[in-house]
């Protein structure tokens, strides 16, 4: 195993990630062990701003554009997983579970944008 690993926490609402993400990165940083945080959607300063036209309520985007946005806040998220992989440790609240949800959620363009974008991210990674 890396000294520097992705940890991906998984499950549904209320079953305690960012508990554990909470827990994990004060422990961290109790032992000076570098770290970064990470959600889905958001994470980044620009995956933030995305996250939050996701929830608002008063959003009233189609499914692909809603799709394109959580596809939007994930590129940003790729790109924070590469530049430190390997260099710090990688939490992440929501990753591979998210992406099973995606595919549910938005059946007509799932296949035409979706699965392509899903292909292309990690080629570089």
């Amino acid at each position: 195993m890396s000294k520097k690993p992705i940890i991906v926490f998984e499950g549904i609402e209320g079953t305690g990630k960012s508990h554990h993400i909470k827990k994990i990165a004060n422990y961290l940083t109790s032992k000076k062990i570098k770290f970064i945080k990470i959600r889905e959607p958001g994470g980044s300063e620009n995956s933030e701003k995305i996250r939050n036209l996701i929830l608002d309520n008063k959003s009233t985007f189609n499914k692909e554009t809603d799709l394109l946005l959580y596809l939007s806040a994930r590129s940003e998220n790729i790109e924070i997983i590469r530049q430190n992989a390997g260099k710090k440790i990688i939490l992440i609240d929501r990753f591979s579970e998210l992406d099973n949800c995606l595919s549910t959620l938005w059946d007509g363009c799932k296949p035409k944008i979706y699965t392509k974008y899903q292909q292309s991210s990690f080629k570089k990674y």
